[in-house]
């Protein structure tokens, strides 16, 4: 298996076209899904990356008894709105704290999310919903039209023992990254693709 970057479309941000997806290729498949073991091997070292990230799709119940609706969500690393350098439309976005084991459970809202769920409320921001029955802060909403890395109703922290995963088939993610200044994409999959080879070869 070995890796490579792929360009996505150009993203309406600050230097949007340096931010690449990794995904992993063998076989002669290429798949946009990682194994955690192998995207925590890739984090080690390196000069091409500026920053990576996962993320995993994930589903939740919002609300209770005939409130309750079902709600997309990103599961995402906390640098999620800082590799697109995209401030929050109001409230604030994903700190290191907040992927913390034990941290209290929070969300980040999309707009669209946040005018069809809520009515486009202000009073929802720092006031607590229930996903899954889990009471959970609403700390951030995005800016209209905010869908990075896919289209999605609301974002969470990722739960962080899939980050520093070490035995393969723990759990499979998806992977975007922003590239270095000067830096083009056959460079960096050729930096991770070394680094995952000798991860393989260390196990």
């Amino acid at each position: 298996s070995f890796l490579y970057t792929a360009m996505l479309k150009p993203l309406p941000v600050p230097e949007g076209e340096r931010i690449v997806r990794v995904m992993q290729t063998g076989d002669g498949r290429t798949t946009g899904l990682m194994d955690a073991a192998d995207l925590a091997a890739v984090r080690q070292g390196g000069t091409s990356i500026g920053e990576l990230g996962a993320f995993t799709d994930v589903e939740f119940v919002i609300g209770t008894d005939e409130g309750a609706r079902s709600l997309s969500a990103t599961a995402a690393e906390w640098n999620i709105f800082e590799v697109t350098r995209t401030p929050p439309f109001m409230g604030r976005g994903f700190t290191i704290e907040d992927q913390a084991p034990g941290a209290e459970p929070v969300v980040v809202l999309t707009h669209r999310a946040w005018a069809t769920a809520f009515g486009g409320e202000l009073s929802i921001l720092d006031t607590l919903v229930r996903l899954n029955g889990v009471p959970t802060r609403v700390v951030g909403i995005m800016p209209r039209g905010f869908g990075f890395p896919v289209a999605t109703d609301a974002y969470v922290p990722i739960r962080p023992e899939l980050l520093t995963a070490a035995l393969p088939g723990t759990a499979r993610l998806q992977a975007y990254a922003r590239l270095r200044p000067d830096v083009d994409r056959a460079r960096a999959a050729a930096e991770l693709t070394a680094r995952l080879q000798r991860a393989y070869a260390s196990r």
